[in-house]
Formats: C-alpha cells, sequence, structure tokens
C-alpha cells in the first residue's frame, strides 16, 4: 500500500504560519504539523491546535533560528554572543569541528521535548528545522529520546530521481544523503518514513512553481509511507526576516489552498494518514 503523510514544517514560527497551516489542513492539503516549542508564536498554534483535534500535531526541533529554551549560558557552544541560535552553517561546521559540546545538544533537545510535553498536547513525531536532527552529534541525542517515548522520526531521504541539477543545492544534498545514510544505521526501533519528498525536489524558482508539479510528487510515492514536507505560509514582512523561502512558501500556499491534495491523492489509491498509525502499528 502507498501511503502519504504531507506534514508542513514551521507551527509555531509566527501567527501568519499557524493561520496557514491551519488552513490548508481544512482544505484537505495536509495531515500534520511540526511545533517550534522556542518561537513566539508557538502558545498561539497550541490553541489552533486544540481547536483542530484532527491535525497530528510533532516537534519541530529547533537549533538555528531565535533563541533557546534552555538559558543561553547554559549551552555557549550553540548560540552567538547574542544568545542566539547560529545559521545551520556554522552549526554544521562547530560540530564537524568537535566545537560543540554534546551536554549542550542533550541539555537543549530534552528543553525542547520537555516544552513540548508542558504545551499538553501528544507528540505525533519528531523532525527539525533544516534537518539538523541528522547531524550526527544532534541525532545521537535525539533518537534516545524518540526510542525510550516510542516516537516515530522523519528521515529526509534524498530523493535520487529528483531532478538534482535544478535544486541549485547538489553539495548539500550529498552531505545530507551521507548523514541520513550513517543515521538509518543507527534507528533501532524508531518508526520512520521510507520515503520523502518536497517542492524543492523539482523547481526552487517560486515562479516556475505549478498545481502540475504537486501531483508529480504524487506519482513518486511508492510502497510504504512517503512523507511530503510543505511550508505554507501567509506572507508578512516579519516572515522575511526569519525566512528564506518566503517566495515559495507563498506560491506553495495557494496551490495547497485550491488544490485539495487528499482529493488528488485518492485519486491515485493513495492512503492519506500522519504519523499516528506508526505509533499505533508498533
Amino acid at each position: 500500500m502507498r501511503a502519504l503523510i504531507i506534514n508542513a514544517d514551521d507551527f509555531g514560527l509566527l501567527s501568519p504560519v499557524n493561520q496557514a497551516i491551519i488552513d490548508t489542513y481544512r482544505a484537505g492539503s495536509i495531515t500534520s504539523t511540526t511545533l517550534m516549542v522556542n518561537m513566539p508564536a508557538a502558545e498561539e498554534a497550541v490553541a489552533l491546535a486544540r481547536e483542530t483535534p484532527g491535525l497530528a500535531v510533532g516537534l519541530h526541533l529547533n537549533l538555528t533560528c531565535g533563541g533557546p529554551v534552555s538559558d543561553p549560558e547554559s549551552i555557549p557552544t550553540l548560540v552567538d554572543a547574542q544568545g542566539r541560535f547560529l545559521s545551520r552553517g556554522e552549526l554544521l561546521k562547530r560540530c564537524l569541528t568537535g566545537r560543540v559540546r554534546r551536554a549542550e545538544v542533550r541539555r537543549e533537545v530534552q528543553a525542547q521535548f520537555a516544552r513540548f510535553a508542558a504545551f499538553g498536547l501528544p507528540m505525533s513525531h519528531v523532525d527539525s528545522h533544516q534537518h539538523v536532527h541528522m547531524i550526527p552529534l544532534v541525532f545521537d541525542e535525539v533518537v534516545q529520546i524518540t526510542e525510550k517515548l516510542g516516537l516515530p522520526m522523519r528521515m529526509p531521504f534524498v530523493f535520487d530521481f529528483a531532478q538534482r541539477s535544478l535544486s541549485g543545492q547538489w553539495f548539500k544534498k550529498m552531505v545530507l544523503k551521507l548523514f541520513v545514510r550513517r543515521n538509518q544505521a543507527r534507528l533501532g526501533s524508531c518508526p520512520t518514513n521510507q520515503r520523502f519528498l518536497s517542492i524543492w525536489d523539482i523547481v526552487t524558482f517560486p515562479k516556475a512553481i505549478q498545481r502540475e508539479h504537486y501531483l508529480q510528487l504524487l506519482d513518486w510515492t511508492a510502497d510504504g509511507v512517503t512523507e511530503l514536507m510543505v511550508h505554507p505560509a501567509y506572507v508578512t514582512e516579519e516572515l522575511y526576516q526569519v525566512s528564506n523561502i518566503v517566495p515559495v512558501s507563498l506560491r506553495e500556499t495557494d496551490i495547497l489552498l485550491t488544490m485539495p491534495l487528499a482529493e488528488e491523492a485518492r485519486r491515485r489509491n493513495i492512503h492519506l494518514q500522519s504519523y499516528w498509525e506508526m505509533q499505533r502499528g508498533r
């Protein structure tokens, strides 16, 4: 059976993101979302989730945007002089050159899990902002928690059949592929998806994104569970300050609101689900 999870990242980032996620769920285009517990609109996102009980909510672990849940002084190798998280590039360099302390990663990862638990929402699964949970040092801490709690985890597999020449991010994809291969061997009993897709597998130019591209992504699903990652958002000036994919988000939102992917999936005999089904199937 082909099963598809359509997950909207960045729940809690800002109010316009929260509302776009709720609207695309109600339009029939997403099945789950993942919450950034450290961001300004996290509490609003939790309130919206409580009003939308069919929407599965997981943890969007975040080490590259905003400030930490922990006291910044307790994790100095993860933050800058202002106590804000480092960029993904800087975090990766520090991790790969031994300049990040494992104990600090553990402290912040545990703090974000605890913050989610304090909100009182059931956690469907775990992924991360900019796939930072695939950095080996981070992954090794996260997988210990997911295994203990019986939580599924996203594996952002690089789709080999995608048109990588269009992405302009060949090197990043190769690094990610190496990390995924390494981490896959350490998953243990942690459930995960078998394929991972996004609009970035086809095109990176926002004006070129068409409805047909999302139909193509549906056709790329295979037996087992595929996750399709999306980033709906209503664009504001504030969003430009925290996201570098705003034009893509705007175009993606328009398509998700006007072309319910659930209907298109059913026409292709694809079962729509969330990560909850993986928990129940353990």
